[in-house]
């Protein structure tokens, strides 16, 4: 009888054990291939591609990498690309990292950018340029791109997350952060670009942010707060520059691995450091009582009957 109750306390501990976070990985831990969606910075527009993010964070985490990024790609675009992408793949994938967005409202914005000649930068041309991203045609028109990018990202998640947990997504960054359009001669005349491309965004990065069931990779901030070059983007006139190139320096891209591996080593941290929660310690101890208790009582009674048939 005592060597029973004993088996059963060892049981009672090892099966409980068995259900308690000891350590366990929680994200991207059970399978090791990797499954990139973006458009140009997830294929490293601009970089060696030993540079980019996708590459330099597949290496690090010894990660099978498989990256479906297409240059300009729209979010629209990306759900035509999840058509090709079969079940099983999404289903099996132990990390999916989506990157969308840019390229919405970049197509809208470019329709004026491209326009611009840096040496007719005059104060007209300034104000001109102020004017007609301000109009109501091109607000209704980038307004348009943003309600769109809403339902098409909702899709997106949807898609992923009906058959993967384990989705991260990028919030957008902004390309023309701190960017005037100005003429540095005539002093006052200034468009600020970088701010007026950022009220667009915050609606698109709130709708990324609204989704409780995805994890987010934040690089709209790390780019805002960086003092670092991280976009090729530059406009200035002494020395005379117009590049409206929104794609991220190799700087860029190491931001943004760093964030998404900040991300996922966080994620996977060894929960309490590998240690049992109080409450199932407590619980342990509780259990162990009981049985030892059971298991005193049992050769008690056992040791008063042996006694008593002597007698």
């Amino acid at each position: 009888m005592m060597k029973k109750i004993i088996v059963l306390a060892i049981i009672f501990i090892l099966s409980f054990s068995a259900f308690t976070p000891l350590g366990v990985k929680s994200f991207g831990a059970q399978n090791s291939e990797l499954l990139i969606f973006g458009g140009a910075v997830s294929g490293g527009a601009g970089v060696e591609t030993e540079n980019s993010y996708a590459k330099l964070f597949s290496v690090k985490n010894r990660l099978n990498l498989k990256n479906y990024a297409v240059h300009g790609l729209t979010t629209e675009e990306l759900n035509v690309v999840l058509d090709g992408i079969s079940d099983s793949e999404i289903r099996n994938a132990g990390l999916i990292v989506v990157e969308t967005g840019l390229h919405d409202i970049l197509n809208v914005l470019d329709t004026v950018l491209l326009k611009i000649d840096a040496a007719e930068l005059d104060a007209a041309a300034i104000n001109r340029l102020g004017a007609e991203l301000e109009s109501e045609s091109f607000v209704s028109k980038m307004q348009k791109a943003v309600d769109d990018f809403e339902i098409e990202f909702n899709k997106v998640a949807d898609r992923l997350r009906a058959k993967n947990t384990e989705v991260a997504v990028f919030t957008v960054y902004n390309p023309y952060s701190g960017i005037m359009i100005e003429n540095q001669l005539a002093g006052i005349e200034r468009f600020n670009l970088g701010l007026y491309v950022e009220f667009w965004l915050d609606k698109m990065n709130a709708c990324i942010r609204g989704r409780g069931d995805i994890k987010i990779v934040d690089i709209f901030e790390v780019f805002e707060v960086s003092a670092k070059k991280l976009v090729n983007a530059t406009i200035t006139l002494i020395p005379p520059r117009y590049v409206i190139d929104p794609y991220p320096t190799k700087a860029g891209q190491m931001q943004i691995y760093e964030s998404l591996n900040t991300f996922y080593t966080q994620s996977n941290k060894p929960t309490n450091s590998g240690k049992l929660p109080a409450w199932a310690v407590a619980l342990i101890v509780v259990g162990c009582t009981i049985l030892l208790a059971a298991a005193a009582g049992a050769g008690y009674f056992a040791y008063k009957k042996k006694k008593t048939q002597k007698i």
